[in-house]
């Protein structure tokens, strides 16, 4: 069971980002949201503690209001959805301390963990539902960049998890810098950063090891 020494664990999560502090950041809007699923193994140090390592596909849609990048990235046209898109793979090494009497049980838990991503997709998508009918006799137009030079490619920081047996719920802080500086966006200046803290909640599925197979 997942009090085993060794245990594999898929890991499930959803959440949503939370500006907080950043009074020079994009504007994030409505419906923004990061999904993750991986893999996870825990090593059973005592009945107190444990380590962990994760890998696990993680996808972030970040809304940005319209009024927080006019003339920097869509040349002053007012769009009406406007969004980046991120895929990156990260590697998640973890610390749990288990609360109270468990069992064979994944039971309840807080967690430090740290993660580093390389992201292998990215790009921003805007869409413009008025000027269509303008020019092309279509209802919606939309511009897909993608390989964008002024974003970069690491991201890492740090999660606070708080688990109640399959599920948790949790706080991710992004240290690293979404944006670096290109001379055809925003003349040549960084652009303001995205939103660093995301909150959400996941789940944990045990999975049997190979002496269960």
């Amino acid at each position: 069971g997942p009090n085993q020494k060794h245990t594999w664990m898929n890991v499930y999560g959803t959440g949503i980002p939370l500006p907080f502090g950043e009074s020079d950041s994009l504007e994030t809007a409505k419906k923004s949201n990061i999904l993750y699923m991986g893999g996870q193994y825990r090593y059973q140090v005592s009945q107190v503690l444990s380590l962990g390592c994760g890998l696990q596909w993680t996808r972030i849609a970040t809304h940005v209001a319209q009024d927080s990048v006019t003339n920097l990235l869509s040349l002053g046209i007012e769009n009406t959805l406007q969004k980046f898109v991120r895929n990156s793979l990260d590697l998640e090494p973890s610390i749990r301390i288990n609360i109270g009497p468990r069992g064979n049980t994944i039971g309840d838990y807080i967690e430090l963990a740290g993660y580093g991503g390389f992201m292998f997709s990215d790009g921003f998508i805007a869409k413009n539902d008025v000027e269509a009918k303008d020019f092309s006799g279509a209802e919606e137009v939309k511009i897909v960049s993608r390989k964008l030079r002024y974003m970069n490619k690491l991201d890492y920081g740090a999660i606070f998890r708080v688990g109640f047996g399959t599920f948790n719920v949790w706080a991710r802080y992004r240290l690293s810098d979404n944006f670096k500086a290109n001379e055809y966006i925003n003349g040549g200046r960084v652009l303001p950063e995205m939103a660093r803290l995301t909150i959400g909640i996941g789940a944990t599925l045990w999975t049997p090891g190979p002496e269960y197979q």
